[in-house]
């Protein structure tokens, strides 16, 4: 049985897919919305016929001179990838991935993700070789120096986050009770926080805890937002939370010092540039969100002041910025 291993999920690090946001070609037709995309052929193929059939679907489409379907290499190697991981088709995500490798290239960002789906699946040897390319393609980058250095850990890791994550149902009982999610304090050395619950074989990021060790929040990549709650029976199995509505991922999101407040991203497609929004705590919950400005991965301190990412260009995605609140706003951003 396939189980997975993957850097991703690990919160405590920083390190994911973003890192190394190199381009991937399109084969073909990914700007002519009439072609069914190949991505839907193999999903649709899938759900339908199994795996055996849905890879030989892709394939004829792939060799189709006549370019009957919209072969888009980003969401072929990433964006369906990690929605089959959601759904834990681990299996199904590494063989459509190594499907997708005569288009690779000396692109780093796809061996990379070949990578992690061998990593997901537990084949040590084939991550090892798919990882080693991408640190050499990539000029030995330190977070892929590190997983080649750490990748039997990693393994160890993945297969616990596995065990645990295919048995729990979202908004159940964890069995967990206490400060941390029912976890041991953290301490000076990084530990893999939660794993199998908060830390899955997909990709978690920007985690958020109350200010009364109540409620975490934190991203899960294609998902959104999700969210656990310590309440009379222990702490919940994760579960999404839409804050604005099924049509826009929400993720990042920051809850304010005083808890009354959350501060979140949401853009209704990958591709949108990211907004800000804020949404206060009433009795029932989560208010309506009022939209503020491009940004993202904002965080708040005491005196209401935002400190968040602004749109830029280059490897760095923007600069870091700071607003302050007004009393019924915030003020022009001020550059840290």
């Amino acid at each position: 049985m396939c189980r997975p291993s993957s850097l991703f999920g690990m919160v405590y690090l920083a390190v994911s897919l973003a890192l190394i946001f190199l381009p991937i070609a399109t084969v073909s037709g990914q700007d002519t919305p009439e072609k069914q995309s190949a991505a839907d052929l193999f999903e649709q193929t899938l759900a339908a016929e199994g795996l055996d059939a849905a890879l030989v679907r892709l394939n004829e489409a792939l060799a189709d001179t006549t370019e009957p379907y919209a072969i888009d290499g980003r969401e072929l190697i990433i964006g369906l990838p990690a929605r089959l991981v959601l759904r834990h088709q681990r299996v199904e995500a590494l063989e459509l991935v190594k499907a997708m490798q005569p288009i690779f290239g000396d692109n780093p960002r796809c061996w990379l993700e070949l990578g992690n789906a061998h990593l997901r699946c537990a084949n040590t040897r084939e991550a090892r070789e798919a990882l080693t390319r991408a640190r050499d393609l990539s000029g030995n980058r330190a977070d892929l120096v590190w997983m080649v250095e750490h990748l039997d850990s990693l393994v160890a890791n993945a297969k616990l986050q596995a065990e645990r994550e295919d048995k729990l149902v979202p908004g159940e009982p964890t069995g967990l009770t206490g400060p941390y999610l029912g976890q041991s304090p953290p301490g000076r050395t990084p530990k893999v926080f939660a794993p199998g619950i908060v830390s899955t074989t997909a990709h978690e990021y920007h985690i958020s805890f109350a200010p009364d060790g109540r409620e975490i929040y934190f991203s899960r990549g294609g998902a959104g937002t999700l969210v656990t709650r310590w309440g009379d029976n222990g702490w919940t199995v994760p579960e999404k939370i839409s804050f604005i509505d099924e049509n826009h991922l929400t993720e990042e999101a920051n809850l304010t010092p005083n808890n009354r407040a959350i501060i979140f991203c949401g853009r209704s497609d990958m591709r949108n540039e990211r907004e800000l929004y804020r949404a206060e705590r009433t009795p029932d919950g989560w208010s309506d969100p009022v939209q503020l400005f491009p940004g993202m991965y904002a965080t708040s301190t005491l005196d209401g002041t935002i400190y968040y990412t602004a749109h830029g260009e280059g490897r760095d995605y923007g600069v870091i910025v700071k607003r302050r609140w007004t009393g019924d706003g915030y003020g022009e951003p001020e550059i840290v």
